[in-house]
């Protein structure tokens, strides 16, 4: 695939294809609404369910290693893109 001069396209990091689909890069965060722990890494998930199941494995990733005992009522994982668009909320507790 070319760009609109014939020089070879490249997609930025943002999305790469997997298959038949396209890669997008989701967020992480972890907020109490006062405080937040920002993922400036990011994961890359087909879509947003796949997110999500990918969030929903790092948090009990996350408790079996004890990393979430700290955290108390209220905190919540949010799922963002690169844009800062909060897609979901899933509690931690």
């Amino acid at each position: 695939m070319t760009d609109h001069i014939g020089r070879p396209f490249r997609a930025g990091p943002v999305m790469r294809t997997v298959g038949s689909s396209v890669a997008q890069r989701f967020y992480f965060d972890l907020t109490d609404g006062f405080t937040t722990i920002r993922d400036n890494e990011g994961v890359e998930a087909e879509d947003l369910a796949d997110a999500v199941k990918q969030a929903e494995a790092a948090l009990e990733e996350m408790r079996a290693a004890g990393e979430l005992a700290d955290f108390e009522e209220g905190w919540r994982l949010v799922i963002r893109t690169g844009a800062d668009a909060n897609l979901a909320t899933i509690p931690i507790v």
